[in-house]
């Protein structure tokens, strides 16, 4: 500190400070025994007890006499024990300093250094008695309260509310409960602030916390309007915001707000007994605020309260449905004053009704109702009934209206979901033996996800082209088909060893305009719950397309923060490198969203398997993984903002799934409480990983036209499980790397593995057929397609162990094995000889089998039909002619397809 800094004050006391010259005021009496220091005071200084001295007099001395000349006569501050500065005082010739023993001061030739002739007849004036009574006044008054000596004086505009906090932050459902005030503090001025804050809280009329307020005290000099919010340890009645001077004066009292403390604050939330994915009782994206029972399923009620106009003795919670009101379930619930208090109750949930509605209340002791809510159920009277494995047409169930935006007006209004569809369209569920439920559903366009136990879904997108010439409404992609008029979704096969759907769909725009595009994605699943996603796309040339991004979707009511993790994405490099990927996903100092340059550069030469979480308490993740995608997804989704709070971690949308009407939006809406939303995490944009097929060729468009087109293929492994990191290395590695084999009995066909199936192709010459099986990588449950087998599998023995039913599935065609082979081993399958006539297997497994092939007596298996649109499908303007779409290899289809 310098003598010459702003802000720099002398107290007047009977003693000299000197500056050097330099600007650096002298001493550090603390080491001295004795000494107030000199201090600056200026605006950032902190509050200390200080004193003033009087100065008679202050005396300039020449640098001459060996003094430092004292550049600054205003004041010192004097404030202990503290001491920057050093105090001197001048007794007859000699200087003496504090803690000196009197002995005279020399300069550097070791004579006594004189005071100046000018001052020797002042300080002979001065005897030793008044000296020593002035060091003891200096000693008795450095702990005198500092006097009022800055002027901080500022205009300020201040307020204090209660921030109730957002609807779409935590706390969440019970947590909410009982939460404590947060208050948000505003000030503002026409030039930085010179005092300090603070913040009281008051509970009739005692003063029950006292806040500073650091954010506002600690501020850029460069601001003029600052806030604050304080979460406060208790639930006042009144705040009051204060500001005071830094050194001294009084607090001055700037807005007082009263707060109106609610007699009563209560929530309930029900729950079945026992979870069960909503799929398995043939619902979809229930409404996270209803209640679905199952059949016989009893529910719990959680309830929570906290009385805040003092204690509720005898207070009782109560629940029932409005179809058995004389069934009620009653329990006390202690209400003590400023507490919180939670009880649960168990109640029967058996009764016909399908439509019901929970009601909780909460009464005093006279039976009063103090509080009261009311929560939609829905029972379903028979769970679904799916295979452990395969594939079943149904009609999901959606107890919710859907709702609807007028295009042109933007009116809300809503429709019945039994009739938003024609009859005869139907959904499609895949079951897999591990609980996964992968969906093809009407409310979603038919697009496909993963279906969690909490009532969750995800979704690896779709073909999704840029903004076609001609002009267009909103974006050109499948799922704004709402009304499913190009989309359609049908089961190929469904059998022991193998599931194969196929989803076909044309992107249009928001007015149901299509281009000639189309697009065929077929998935293929396997008893152990992995399969692939082959996506073939015949489009215009230089039209761009859009293939992967990771989406969420939730039901109606269900908030981003209140069940997404944070760790949504691991990137899993088939190395064993690992990054676990947080949201919402910080930006650089740039303010961009980008990957670091060392994860970008390893992704070049390494693939990563994506494993995507789509609920904070599901177990099981979503798996994505194409061995030829060499780069990072380029678009990670920004989180979205509403009145300054951060309300969601990444994008989210309610214009998909189920809602009619509504356009792409970028923020939040309040159809979060009406319809199902979706949050997109990260996107691949038109960034496409290589394609292992790819042609251009001229053929009919959608529209009929003939002209050039470009046909690609690619294909993804996917799956939803709770694999751990080494089993999924082991996925990857196996997936693209398919073993050696040394057939007897056989022969590979020209297509001998096709990974997109997984399936190692051969044709079968003999009732005994032998392979040795030589793997480079360790071979996750191998699958082969057997063409021309002779009749029934008697036998499989792999490694000289015959296995048992369960480790292997066989169908007729395909045979799936649930082995993992490290080192050469042999497979031995024996069949029962039988005539031509049984050449496709036995009359059973022909009949277990859907599909179209050599057996069926339809078209060959290399080639995919399109079946006629039914009559009554047919719609006023809407086009019929729908020409048979391009035939790839047979690698590129199951055999005998639809």
């Amino acid at each position: 500190m310098t003598a010459t800094d702003p802000g720099w004050r002398i107290h007047r006391v009977f003693c000299d400070v000197c500056d050097d010259g330099s600007n650096h005021m002298h001493g550090n009496p603390a080491k001295r025994g004795f000494g107030a220091s000199v201090r600056q005071n200026n605006q950032n200084s902190q509050s200390e007890p200080g004193m003033s001295f009087g100065i008679k007099r202050i005396v300039n001395r020449g640098a001459e006499e060996g003094y430092c000349r004292l550049k600054n006569k205003d004041l010192l501050t004097m404030t202990a024990p503290y001491c920057e500065s050093q105090v001197s005082i001048i007794v007859g010739e000699r200087k003496l300093y504090p803690g000196s023993n009197g002995t005279p001061e020399t300069d550097r030739r070791g004579a006594p250094r004189r005071a100046s002739p000018q001052l020797t007849k002042q300080n002979d004036l001065l005897t030793m008695a008044s000296k020593k009574f002035l060091l003891l006044c200096c000693l008795g008054l450095v702990g005198m309260p500092l006097l009022a000596q800055d002027d901080c004086a500022e205009q300020v505009a201040a307020q204090v509310r209660v921030d109730p906090g957002h609807p779409w932050r935590p706390p969440f459902g019970l947590d909410g409960v009982g939460r404590p005030l947060t208050a948000l503090v505003e000030v503002t001025a026409d030039k930085p602030l010179v005092r300090e804050y603070s913040l009281v809280a008051y509970l009739r009329k005692r003063e029950v916390g006292r806040y500073v307020l650091t954010e506002i005290n600690h501020h850029r000099k460069d601001e003029t309007s600052y806030s604050q919010r304080l979460t406060l340890d208790t639930y006042p009645d009144e705040l009051a915001l204060f500001a005071q001077c830094r050194f001294q004066g009084k607090p001055v009292e700037l807005a007082r707000e009263e707060i109106q403390r609610p007699a009563l604050e209560a929530d309930a939330t029900a729950r079945p007994e026992r979870l069960i994915n909503p799929v398995d009782l043939g619902m979809v994206l229930f409404p996270a605020d209803w209640l679905l029972l199952g059949p016989g399923q009893n529910s719990i009620v959680d309830v929570a309260a906290i009385s805040r106009g003092g204690d509720l003795e005898g207070a009782r919670a109560t629940a029932w449905f409005e179809s058995s009101p004389n069934d009620r379930i009653s329990e006390a619930i202690p209400l003590t004053s400023d507490r919180k208090a939670q009880v649960s109750l168990r109640l029967p949930g058996a009764s016909p009704v399908e439509r019901d509605v929970l009601r909780v209340a909460i009464s005093n002791a006279e039976g009063k109702e103090l509080w009261q809510k009311r929560i939609q159920t829905s029972r379903v009277k028979e769970a679904s009934r799916w295979p452990a494995f395969g594939a079943t047409y149904t009609k999901l169930r959606f107890d919710a209206p859907i709702s609807v935006r007028d295009f042109k007006s933007g009116a809300l209004s809503s429709m019945s979901y039994e009739n938003a569809w024609a009859p005869e369209l139907r959904d499609v569920v895949v079951s897999l033996p591990n609980g996964s439920r992968f969906v093809f559903w009407r409310g979603s366009s038919y697009v496909p996800f993963w279906a969690g136990k909490h009532d969750t879904g995800m979704s690896y997108e779709w073909a999704e082209t840029s903004p076609p010439s001609g002009g267009f409404v909103d974006s050109v992609e499948p799922l704004m088909d709402r009304e499913l008029r190009y989309g359609r979704v049908e089961i190929i096969e469904s059998t022991a060893a193998r599931v194969h759907v196929r989803w076909t769909y044309q992107s249009c725009d928001f007015l149901y305009k299509v281009w000639g595009d189309e697009a065929t994605e077929d998935f293929y699943f396997y008893p152990d719950g992995f399969g692939t996603r082959v996506l073939s796309l015949k489009r215009g040339p230089g039209i761009e397309y859009e293939l992967s991004e990771f989406i969420i979707l939730a039901p109606q009511a269900d908030f981003p923060f209140s069940f997404l993790p944070s760790n949504i994405v691991d990137m899993l490099f088939v190395d064993g490198t690992k990054r676990e990927i947080s949201f919402p996903y910080p930006e650089d100092d740039k303010g961009k969203r980008e990957w670091p340059a060392e994860m970008a550069e390893k992704a070049h030469g390494t693939p990563i398997i994506y494993r995507v979480r789509l609920h904070k308490d599901e177990t099981a993740a979503a798996i994505y993984f194409n061995p030829l995608d060499t780069r990072l997804p380029p678009v990670i989704y920004a989180p979205f903002f509403d009145r300054g709070d951060m309300v969601t971690p990444v994008y989210w949308g309610s214009h998909w799934p189920l809602a009619r009407g509504k356009s792409t939006g970028w923020t939040i809406d309040d159809r979060i409480h009406y319809s199902p939303s979706h949050n997109s995490v990260i996107t691949w944009a038109h960034s496409r990983p290589a394609s292992p097929s790819r042609a251009n060729i001229v053929t009919l468009d959608t529209l009929g036209h003939s002209r050039l087109m470009t046909l690609e293929r690619w294909a993804w492994l996917i799956a939803m499980t709770d694999a751990s990191d080494s089993q999924l290395l082991e996925w990857a590695r196996s997936f693209p790397q398919p073993p050696s084999v040394e057939i007897t009995g056989g022969r590979l066909d020209f297509d001998s593995y096709v990974p997109e199936r997984r399936a190692i192709c051969l044709t079968v010459d003999s009732p005994t057929v032998s392979m040795t099986i030589q793997p480079t990588v360790t071979c996750v449950n191998p699958v082969f397609e057997l063409r021309g087998a002779p009749g029934t599998l008697l036998s499989v023995t792999l490694a000289g162990r015959s296995l048992e039913q369960g480790e292997y599935a066989w169908d007729g065609h395909t045979l799936w094995l649930d082995a993992k082979i490290t080192q050469p081993e042999q497979l031995q399958l024996k069949f029962a000889k039988t005539t031509a006539s049984h050449a496709c297997g036995s009359q059973a497994e022909r009949g277990k089998r859907w599909r179209w092939g050599p057996c069926s007596g339809f078209a060959p298996h290399w080639r995919r039909m399109r079946q006629p649109e039914p009559p009554h499908l047919l719609k006023p303007g809407k086009i019929t002619s729908r020409p048979e779409t391009f035939a790839l290899p047979r690698s590129s289809y199951s055999s005998l397809q639809a």
